[in-house]
């Protein structure tokens, strides 16, 4: 019971803060994502910021009610602090927010505890199983960035991975992630509310590296609580913005020796732009499209979340159905 009156306080601390800050930035216009950058879709400047309202309503809700989970909230605080850095002044060098990323999960491990080391198959030595802590959270971090282009994409696809964390927790004990998860799919959805479809505030990539940093450290902490969850089911029910990411890297090497263009320079042929602009047109329709993408991935993940290789399957089926759809559509304009 006192989960639910934890998630209705949430709620609303999140939605008034998207309020007051769209209602600030509208006046101020310290955070405004212009409509004249490169891979921009959307056709009036907007604020980025939403993540401000995500976080400060999921931190003071940690301290106050989970307070043995300081931790989190303190480790998290970093990853948001360098994300908002960038939101404010777009050129962060890319070595200090990778390093401030890195920092943050090894406080995360260093005071929680929990790492990534029975891979079912054998069992890591704890400092490697650190370091391969370390990079999945890092890297998850980015990848809900690299999704973050349709209005309710990125936010969306954290409430149905937090919805079924919670699920799982709930069904063996339900003590830590599941209040932990329903508090930031509270907060989440406050944002999603005033996000999709019409798009008044952005998640920002403050937001971003936040549930990114948040979805990779509950998914360690699930299945590192409880043995009848695979390690690997984290990786499959996050297939979606990991494949993107791996695709990403892939085709920005390549840009970058052959064209000689920047890693990090934006570009917008992920797949939900092309989806936005050769086939839909429409912003809240594309993002819905690739949301029930997602959420049948989290059914069948859920399903088998103790079978490892169901999992790794499923990942690798998802592979090749998300390569088959972006070769469709870079080529022929098509979904």
């Amino acid at each position: 019971m006192w989960v639910l009156m934890v998630f209705i306080i949430t709620f609303l601390q999140s939605f008034i803060y998207q309020y007051l800050t769209i209602k600030m930035e509208k006046r101020y216009g310290f955070f405004i994502d212009p409509n004249t950058k490169a891979h921009a879709i959307h056709k009036t400047p907007t604020p980025r910021v939403g993540g401000i309202g995500i976080f400060l309503s999921f931190f003071i809700s940690v301290f106050i009610f989970m307070p043995d989970f300081w931790w989190l909230a303190i480790s998290s605080a970093i990853i948001f602090g360098f994300g908002l850095y960038e939101d404010w002044h777009g050129n962060t060098p890319k070595q200090y927010r990778l390093g401030a990323m890195a920092i943050a999960t090894y406080i995360a491990v260093y005071y929680g505890g929990y790492i990534a080391n029975n891979m079912e198959f054998f069992v890591l030595p704890y400092f490697v199983a650190v370091a391969l802590t370390v990079f999945a959270v890092v890297g998850m971090s980015s990848a809900i960035n690299f999704v973050d282009g349709l209005n309710g994409l990125a936010s969306g696809i954290s409430i149905v991975v937090l919805i079924f964390y919670a699920m799982l927790s709930f069904m063996y004990d339900g003590r830590v992630i599941f209040p932990l998860s329903m508090i930031l799919v509270a907060s989440v959805l406050a944002f999603f509310v005033w996000n999709y479809p019409k798009g008044n505030i952005f998640l920002g990539d403050g937001g971003a590296y936040f549930l990114g940093f948040m979805l990779a450290i509950f998914g360690i902490i699930l299945s590192a609580r409880h043995e009848e969850i695979s390690v690997w089911y984290p990786l499959a029910a996050l297939a979606y913005p990991t494949i993107e990411t791996f695709v990403t890297i892939d085709r920005r090497i390549k840009r970058k020796r052959k064209y000689g263009i920047p890693f990090f320079e934006a570009e917008k042929v992920h797949l939900h732009t092309l989806k936005f602009r050769r086939r839909t047109k429409d912003n809240a329709a594309a993002s819905r499209r690739l949301l029930l993408f997602h959420f049948y991935i989290n059914i069948l993940a859920f399903m088998v979340h103790q079978y490892v290789f169901a999992l790794i399957a499923l990942f690798v089926i998802v592979y090749i159905v998300y390569l088959g759809k972006y070769r469709k559509v870079i080529r022929f304009g098509k979904f």
